[in-house]
């Protein structure tokens, strides 16, 4: 037996050991897997799994070394298990993902029970070898059979919302990407599926289910944003979250895809940072299975100049969330490229980037995807937050203006759209732009086709063409991080004639439009929210139409005529809060279930005798069941609160 001094040392060298067998388990998958592999454990399900197969070889040479003594001392088995995580936070940092507490928990009790199991079985040699290898089995067995399914989460939450002209109906899934420490990133349709990038540059495809759920797959290489060395530098600074991955786009060529991403990069030698294009080349049978194979990302496109920030002082003139950034293709060969300003405005750093036609910032730009060669395409932009070409004469831009003043654009070759000169915002806690010579005005300049004032915190846009969505067609939807909607904008003659605001409660960072014409929303919080029409909805409100003359579905307390129906379904009878009811439904007692407004909605008046409610009821079956459906759905303009419980 060793001496007691030589217990921690023992105990330290066989927990070292086990590091680097786990850690070169971990990392050997990792190195030498088919990329597919490589996208999968990159989900955090499966990586509890890996590291467990990790230490089943480290718990076996543990008890090979321990093997004849009867007894595992308490030191060895507590170091095993605490080591056991070490490899996981290797595994992930290698990997740029993010090991949940959940998943560390999982990883805990799985080596508390192997550990404990293989203890148990001390006296019994073969069984504890059997048990030993059934784990190992088990490790391998449960990424390889699940090597080729997506990664499933099921839906949070579904609400519906009412708009002027569709019932929506709104499935939120919190869960389904994993977690950015950077805002930003952007979500595209692909065919039938969606291609997300998130801020620090990880990529998913989205599919969805023969049941409707959406599905995510990660996938390698991610976005080459070096997000990493940046925040190494500067520390958890709240600008390091806005040195981000701005903008995806995915061109389909039959049977190959490429794919663009423009995003921050920084350049440790020159300690300045600058805006790249990056594309990548595969096949679209390989972005369709998730799995990119041996494709490499290549930079096509750096912004001049590099702008300079000094690392021995706190990070706060960086100016990342003023990067736009945002692309959209003009033809095979032509991308357009939406660049901010940076925060050089004159006010924030003395540069005045957007008018400086030296330079890149508060430009769009027209990449030739020939040679990679670029020209100014428009000039004066603060901070583009959307683009979407709907042919040469219609290519859209929206940007944030300062206090007040965001814009939609309609882009013109050649055109300055004066910032910041000109601007209909201006400077937080005053009342004038300082760069302005006249207050609220515009002149000299390319005037905004549209400006919100207040600001809506302008994200993206597009133009709806949706089968699902037919009366919206041609219209622009225009999302809002501030403000928590979506803006239906119908332009006619050249101005925006209706002005539409749906909320959805939730910063939106981006939208796209599915081949079924649902749409799907990106969100600073990491959540995607997919949007679709709702028939069974549609159908009862229009059987509502009948009662609007009395009762209003809005928040509960609004009364008309009658009471306001919201949530009246298994609401107590009577008590909508601030509405006098008649002495007979105040008697009636109970809950509105579905079997007691089917009654009620049949004949009032026989049902509760004495009710003031002068209506003769609905005969016909099936438009009841509408009606209660309706009622029962919520659907009105207050979905419910982000941080609401599942």
């Amino acid at each position: 037996m060793a001496a007691p001094a030589q217990a921690p040392l023992k105990t330290g060298l066989l927990a070292l050991l086990q590091l680097f067998c786990g850690a070169g388990l971990a990392l050997g998958l990792v190195a030498f897997s088919p990329a597919s592999m490589k996208a999968l454990v990159t989900d955090q399900r499966y990586l509890a799994a890996l590291l467990a197969g990790g230490y089943v070889v480290c718990a076996g040479l543990l008890f090979w070394r321990e093997r004849g003594k009867g007894q595992i001392g308490f030191e060895t088995l507590l170091s095993s298990m605490v080591v056991g995580l070490l490899p996981a936070l290797l595994f992930s940092w290698y990997l740029r993902t993010s090991v949940s507490g959940r998943v560390i928990c999982s990883e805990v009790a799985w080596i508390g029970v192997l550990a404990s199991v293989t203890l148990w079985l001390r006296n019994f040699p073969w069984a504890r070898v059997a048990t030993l290898a059934l784990c190992a089995t088990l490790s391998v067995a449960v990424p390889l059979i699940s090597l080729s399914r997506p990664h499933v989460i099921a839906p949070v939450r579904h609400w519906r919302l009412n708009s002027q002209l569709y019932a929506l109906k709104v499935t939120e899934y919190r869960k389904l990407i994993t977690p950015s420490p950077a805002t930003g990133g952007a979500v595209v349709r692909f065919r039938d599926r969606f291609v997300l990038a998130t801020g620090v540059g990880d990529l998913f495809l989205i599919d969805k289910s023969a049941s409707g759920a959406l599905t995510s797959r990660p996938m390698m290489p991610a976005i080459p944003i070096n997000w990493h060395d940046f925040q190494h530098l500067f520390g958890h600074a709240d600008e390091v979250s806005s040195f981000r991955t701005a903008d995806i786009l995915v061109q389909d060529l039959g049977e190959t895809v490429r794919l663009f991403a423009s995003h921050h990069y920084w350049k440790a030698d020159e300690r300045c940072f600058v805006v790249r294009v990056s594309m990548l080349e595969a096949s679209s049978a390989g972005l369709l299975n998730a799995d990119l194979g041996k494709a490499a990302w290549k930079t096509i496109f750096e912004s001049t100049p590099c702008v300079r920030i000094d690392t021995k002082a706190p990070l706060t003139h960086f100016g990342g969330i003023f990067v736009g950034g945002r692309m959209a293709l003009l033809s095979p060969n032509e991308l357009l490229l939406a660049l901010g300003d940076n925060g050089h405005d004159g006010i924030r750093q003395p540069e005045v980037f957007s008018q400086d036609m030296s330079v890149s910032f508060g430009k769009t730009l027209l990449l030739d995807l020939r040679d990679f060669s670029n020209t100014l395409f428009s000039a004066g932009h603060r901070n583009p937050q959307g683009l979407y070409s709907d042919g040469p004469d219609a290519i859209w831009l929206t940007e944030h203006g300062p206090q007040g003043g965001d814009e939609l654009n309609l882009i013109r070759r050649g055109a300055n759209y004066g910032w910041p000169i000109v601007t209909y915002g201006v400077q937080y806690g005053s009342h004038t732009w300082p760069g302005t010579a006249v207050p609220g005005s515009h002149e000299g300049y390319t005037e905004p086709f549209y400006s919100f004032v207040p600001s809506i915190g302008i994200s993206n846009l597009l133009v709806v063409h949706s089968p699902q969505f037919s009366t919206w067609e041609g219209d622009l939807l225009i999302s809002s991080l501030k403000n928590g909607a979506l803006f239906r904008a119908r332009v006619r003659e050249s101005r925006i004639v209706m002005l539409e605001r749906i909320p959805f409660g939730r910063r939106i960072r981006g939208l796209a439009q599915g081949s079924r014409g649902d749409f799907l929303l990106w969100t600073d919080s990491g959540a995607v929210l997919d949007i679709e029409t709702d028939s069974d909805v549609a159908s009862g409100d229009s059987v509502f139409q009948v009662c609007t003359g009395c009762h209003t579905i809005d928040d509960g307390i609004s009364h008309g005529i009658g009471p306001d129906l919201r949530k009246i379904v298994n609401r107590p009878v009577a008590s909508a809060r601030g509405y006098r009811y008649s002495p007979a439904l105040t008697g009636l007692g109970g809950r509105w279930s579905r079997e007691r407004l089917d009654k009620f909605l049949t004949n009032p008046g026989a049902y509760v005798p004495g009710t003031r409610m002068n209506f003769a009821g609905i005969a016909d079956v099936h438009d009841r069941e509408q009606l209660i459906e309706f009622l029962a759905s919520g659907a009105n303009n207050n979905p419910p609160p982000e941080d609401a419980p599942d």
